[in-house]
């Protein structure tokens, strides 16, 4: 018989959540381009999409956007591990054993995409003139299934508040 999931002590679930927050405070201090232009570059399923977004962008923001990385591979940790934490938690214990599986893995399954998605758009920003398609569509993929899993983590904790 295994052995039942111990609970997170309380400090490691604020721990957490606070270092995801504070990382992406400070990455949103940085001069970077609208949240909006962020997704439509992570989604840009082309390299002239891809390209005409970044295009449109300032240098500066170029630059920050390039340089944020970094900062984004620590929140990347921050967030999987605080979202496995707090879906393992009692705040999640209302919900069917199955969806409580589904929340615990979801920012964790983010993250690797998430990582994925970083790596790639590396790589890009740094092949601009001859965009590999392949890696382009990847890309968005990567950023596409992310933000469906964050999304299904924020539903299921809508869910227990809204209950």
């Amino acid at each position: 018989m295994s052995k039942p999931l111990q609970k997170p002590a309380s400090w490691l679930l604020w721990s957490s959540l606070l270092l995801a927050l504070t990382l992406l405070a400070a990455i949103n201090l940085l001069p970077m381009p609208a949240t909006s232009e962020i997704l439509n570059l992570q989604l840009a399923s082309t390299p002239d999409a891809f390209r005409s977004i970044h295009s449109q962008w300032t240098v500066d923001q170029q630059q920050a956007f390039a340089d944020h990385f970094p900062l984004d591979f620590l929140f990347i940790a921050a967030y999987a591990l605080s979202g496995y934490l707090w879906a393992g938690s009692r705040l999640f214990a209302s919900l069917p054993a199955a969806l409580v599986t589904l929340a615990r893995w979801a920012l964790p399954l983010a993250g690797v995409l998430d990582v994925g998605e970083n790596v790639l758009e590396m790589y890009l920003l740094k092949q601009l003139a001859d965009l590999p398609t392949t890696l382009v569509m990847l890309a968005a993929t990567c950023a596409a299934l992310k933000w469906a899993l964050t999304g299904v983590f924020a539903l299921l904790f809508l869910r227990i508040v809204l209950a």
